[in-house]
């Protein structure tokens, strides 16, 4: 009796470890998946077509 109790407790322990396992990769690969996005968003926006002046300083 006090093995099978044992033995339940312990699957629901594991179980809910593999749940926090899973929603922490989620959690990283969703944070990943928005610098990224978030990285090429801001790219986009300073990309111009202006020239860029450059000036040179002789000393």
């Amino acid at each position: 009796m006090f093995f099978v109790v044992v033995s339940r407790v312990k699957e629901k322990v594991l179980l809910l470890a593999r749940l926090v396992l899973v929603m922490c990769i989620l959690c990283i690969l969703i944070a990943q998946l928005y610098s990224v996005l978030k990285t090429n968003w801001i790219e986009d926006n300073k990309t111009t077509n202006e020239p860029l002046r450059v000036e040179q300083h002789l000393n």
